[in-house]
Formats: structure tokens, sequence, C-alpha cells
């Protein structure tokens, strides 16, 4: 299950079974709908044209960030040395939302590589001018990996 999945059910409720939902493929939020979807709980809407995006409001992402915890670290070394890198400070109470957002679409969508090269250059640019690192990348990437790894 993706982590995802949860906002995905909260916002089909809303919009019903066979309204238009997909996951936002330019990453400006966390879903694109056709129609609009009301003003459901913990969202922010921006609509553009006729379609509808869908994202997490401020106070939302703040508490979703805040429910993560840390998890074991990958089996593949790649992935376990970027969520050290991600994870070399203390999370900072206000993480950076576009890092944080890119790595639950291309979970979902499983596009691991493309995710790794993306976090590895944007951990590293932060590093070099001294920004909040995404550590709730970090224990995203450990949740979903431990789930993969377990036998079913």
């Amino acid at each position: 299950m993706s982590a995802l999945d949860t906002f995905r059910l909260e916002l089909r409720a809303c919009l019903g079974p066979d309204a238009f939902l997909k996951r936002d493929r330019d990453m400006r939020a966390l879903f694109v709908c056709g129609r609009d979807p009301g003003t459901p709980e913990g969202y922010a809407i921006t609509r553009e044209g006729s379609l509808f995006r869908v994202d997490l409001s401020p106070a939302r992402q703040r508490a979703f960030i805040r429910s993560l915890t840390p998890g074991p670290a990958p089996a593949d070394p790649r992935w376990a040395h970027l969520c050290r890198c991600l994870l070399t400070a203390e999370p900072s109470p206000e993480q950076p939302w576009e890092p944080i957002r890119r790595t639950l679409l291309l979970l979902d969508a499983g596009e691991y590589e493309r995710l790794l090269a993306f976090l590895t250059a944007d951990a590293a640019i932060r590093k070099r001018r001294h920004a909040a690192l995404p550590a709730a990348c970090a224990y995203l990437i450990q949740e979903h990996f431990a789930k993969e790894e377990i036998p079913c």
C-alpha cells in the first residue's frame, strides 16, 4: 500500500468512485482531478483550466510530516546512504514540502531511479546552502522499502 492511498481514498469519498483522479505528473500537487472536489478538509485546491490540482494544506502537511517515524535502513546501499544523508541533521520542524511531495509521487509510481537521482541532487544543494533537509523523505523511503522487502 502506497503512502498516497490514504489521501486517494479520502478524495474518492468526496468525488465519487468514477471521478477522474490521478497522480499529478507535473508534481505541483499530489493529484489532479477533472471535477471540483469542493473543499475537503485538509486539502488545498487549485484550478488550472479544466483541471483541479489537489494537495495537502500547509497544516495537513505539517501533521503528516510529524506522523512519520524512522524505520529500518533499506537493504540497498544506495538507498541506505541517501537516508543517512537526509538524516544527518536534526529534522527541522519546517521541512520543505516540494521534495516530500515528489517522494510520495515517485514512490507511488515505482520510479525509484528517478527518485534516487532527484533526492541525491536535492540533498547536495540543500547541504551546500545550509537549508533544511527533508528528513521525512528518508522516513517515507524506509517505510516503503520495509514493506517491499517483507515476503508475502
